[in-house]
């Protein structure tokens, strides 16, 4: 499910409560979810790159936003 900023959540829904429940944050783009077999496990794929670097204007970590994301 797109969130906001551009990153795809998973997401469950619960047919007992009629609710929607994010199981992944909107730090990161995920997706393909796939129950194991036995349904014990939820599976998916995430695009995940953290690479703070050094700013030299605020003398602490910067962290530049990803490409293709919504600012």
């Amino acid at each position: 499910m797109p969130e906001r900023n551009g990153m795809n959540r998973v997401h469950l829904y619960s047919l007992e409560t009629k609710k929607d429940i994010p199981v992944t944050d909107s730090w990161y783009t995920s997706g393909d979810p796939a129950f194991s077999q036995d349904g014990k496990f939820l599976f998916f794929v995430s695009d995940r790159d953290f690479s703070p670097i050094y700013s030299s204007t605020e003398w602490n970590h910067a962290y530049l936003p990803c490409p293709g994301s919504i600012s």
